[in-house]
């Protein structure tokens, strides 16, 4: 089986040809061949491209030798141009080049019919009959170019090439033996060039390849060479497709065998990279420049013909103007170009009117905008305050309801507070100002009965540390007033004010028990002084004379009096006291009472002037209370005899 078509064929012809660098006859007629076949391959494609039916066209390109194939060798050789060089060089016939995209011109025309699956794969089945594989594997290949996804056509392909490398590796190993070098290395180059590289294996391939290799580096360092050296003309030509697909061809060459040029050709093949760049950045730049340039006239050109009409324009399309002159402009500059004289000066007239007329127009537009902003503004805001104002007086009168039922103030004041920011329109558009001051005038009351009552504790709180100076009765008054006036105030105050009177509430807890425990203890010892008084049975006359034990007498039921006052109601009196009380208060107090009448009556007998006021007094002693006294005796005897004062003159009466 042969898988070389017609322009493999001569591909390999010419490479070989330019490698070897001369001229016979064979080259010569090489020369000739190639050119009639590509004018040929030329014709016909341009005869497909001019039939309007893609059935007719297709046919075309399926006669004879298949275009495609053709088409697709040609344009992807990469020494297509040096040929051409080397045929003008030695006068030999030049072939056309075939344009880029010439494949895909004919693949598109293929697409074009829609019964082109069916007719190719009817060749196919034919060349299955025949048993063709060269022409199998044709027609499977075009089939994939037409509909790369038949995956029939993928997998028959690999097959026929699997069964073709197989064969033609049995045949290697005979060509190997028998050192027929360039029959075996044909074959090494045929297979290379197939997928299968778990085939490429063997002591037959690698000896072959050894020898294909050494031949093609050989071959390829002279074509090197010889591109090398025909750079230069190219570059003087300025050919640039030429140069880079010569560049090309070297680099993968020299990529491909590791190839190390020599000083001069490596600084030819560097200037010549070099020159790529600077060339395609020239032409870029000139390209670039022409644009520019016709961009710029054609907008000088309508600046200078409308120009009246252009500042009578509105903004939008002043600015436009503008802008494109100024981009244009700026590429001018940037590129360098070289105008006639006095567009720069026109230029900048230009612009500097246009600015001066854009200036205008803004500053006239922006205060229509402001007019029209400012309306909208006042207008939405007029609209928001209202719908705000509506929205949020119902909520704020929801809300005051709650806080008054719950009767939480601090809340309720940051909430009427909070309205100061948007009370206007509360008020105003709402007509909520009763609303909002009702609730302030009830905050104020609540927190000024807290600040009161907080006020009274501090000060109570004052007293505490300096130890309650003033009455207990009073304090115990002031902290029912203080608790009750708590109790009255606002839930959230109350916790405040109950927080506040913790440290107060200490500190009257220890002066309350305090005292009650000292009424107790002197109720006690009261009651201990009147048993020791009493239980002595004191002798009346005796006693009533002696100063200080009056005076601690008296004393005793002075403090009687006072430590059994129940001044506040923790300190009541036990019923053990009052027992006691009920027995030694009575007896305590009457013999005060005989000790005091006693004193009364000698008082008045030493304050006596006349004997009747003397005996009256004396006359006192007689009463029950001073019953088993001297005095009463004395006193009794004395009313007995009834003796007037001349009865007793000189007498000396001694009670």
């Amino acid at each position: 089986m042969k898988l070389s078509t017609p322009s493999k064929v001569f591909i390999s012809r010419i490479r070989k040809a330019l490698s070897d660098n001369d001229s016979d006859p064979l080259v010569k007629e090489l020369a000739t061949e190639f050119s009639a076949f590509c004018n040929d391959v030329l014709s016909r494609l341009e005869e497909c491209c001019e039939i309007n039916a893609p059935e007719d066209a297709v046919k075309i390109a399926e006669s004879e030798v298949p275009l495609m194939e053709s088409l697709e060798t040609l344009e992807k050789f990469p020494l297509f141009s040096e040929w051409i060089s080397y045929c003008k060089n030695n006068s030999l016939d030049e072939p056309d080049l075939i344009p880029e995209g010439s494949t895909e011109k004919l693949v598109g025309i293929y697409k074009k019919w829609s019964g082109v699956n069916e007719f190719l794969k009817k060749r196919y089945r034919d060349a299955a009959i025949r048993k063709d594989d060269s022409l199998l594997l044709s027609y499977a290949g075009r089939i994939l170019k037409v509909d790369p996804s038949d995956e029939a056509a993928k997998d028959e392909t690999k097959r026929i090439l699997r069964r073709y490398f197989r064969t033609e590796i049995k045949e290697l190993d005979e060509l190997v033996i028998s050192d027929d070098r360039l029959s075996a290395m044909a074959i090494v180059d045929r297979l290379d060039q197939l997928p299968f590289d778990d085939l490429k294996k063997g002591k037959s391939w690698d000896t072959a390849l050894k020898w294909l290799n050494a031949e093609r580096k050989a071959s390829d360092e002279k074509i090197a060479s010889r591109l090398i050296s025909g750079l230069p003309t190219q570059c003087s030509e300025r050919a640039l497709d030429t140069v880079k697909s010569t560049v090309d061809e070297i680099e993968l060459i020299i990529k491909t065998h590791r190839l190390d040029l020599d000083k001069d050709d490596a600084d030819i093949f560097s200037e010549s990279k070099e020159w790529i760049i600077e060339e395609e950045k020239r032409i870029v730049k000139e390209e670039k420049s022409k644009d520019v340039n016709e961009r710029f006239s054609k907008e000088i050109t309508n600046i200078e013909s409308n120009w009246h009409v252009i500042l009578k324009s509105p903004l939008k399309e002043i600015e436009g103007s503008r802008r494109k002159l100024t981009n244009c402009w700026s590429e001018v500059q940037k590129l360098e170009l070289q105008l006639a004289d006095g567009v720069e000066d026109k230029v900048r007239e230009y612009k500097s009117q246009l600015d001066d007329k854009i200036g205008k127009l803004k500053k006239k537009l922006r205060r229509r905008l402001i007019a029209r902003v400012g309306t909208f503004l006042a207008v939405s805001s007029f609209i928001a305050f209202y719908i705000f104002a509506q929205l949020r007086s119902k909520t704020l009168n929801e809300q005051f309801e709650n806080y008054k039922s719950a009767r939480t103030v601090r809340p309720f004041d940051r909430l009427v507070k909070s309205t100061d920011t948007y009370r206007w329109p509360i008020a105003f558009l709402a007509r909520m100002r009763p609303e909002i001051e009702n609730a302030k005038a009830w905050i104020d009351f609540e927190l000024d009965q807290y600040q009161s009552l907080y006020d009274k504790i501090n000060d109570l709180n004052t007293e505490g540390d300096s130890g309650f100076g003033r009455p207990i009765n009073e304090y115990w008054e002031e902290f029912i007033a203080l608790r009750k006036g708590i109790a009255d105030s606002a839930t959230d105050l109350k916790i405040e004010l109950n927080k506040h009177i913790e440290s107060l509430e200490r500190k009257w807890e220890d002066h309350r028990t305090s005292y009650v425990a000292k009424q107790r203890s002197r109720r006690s010892k009261v009651l201990q002084d009147i048993g020791s008084v009493l239980n002595l049975s004191p002798k009346l006359s005796v006693v009533a004379r002696n100063e200080e034990y009056v005076k601690r007498v008296h004393s005793i039921n002075d403090e009687l009096d006072d430590s059994m006052r129940v001044v506040i109601p923790p300190a009541f009196l036990s019923d053990k006291t009052k027992e006691e009380l009920s027995s030694a208060g009575p007896a305590m107090k009457e013999f005060r009472g005989q000790i005091d009448s006693f004193r009364n009556v000698i008082k008045a007998m030493e304050n006596a002037g006349t004997y009747a006021e003397y005996t009256t007094a004396m006359k006192t002693f007689t009463d029950e209370g001073f019953s088993g006294t001297p005095e009463q005796v004395v006193a009794n005897l004395l009313v007995q005899n009834d003796k007037k004062h001349v009865d007793v003159v000189g007498e000396i009466l001694r009670p």
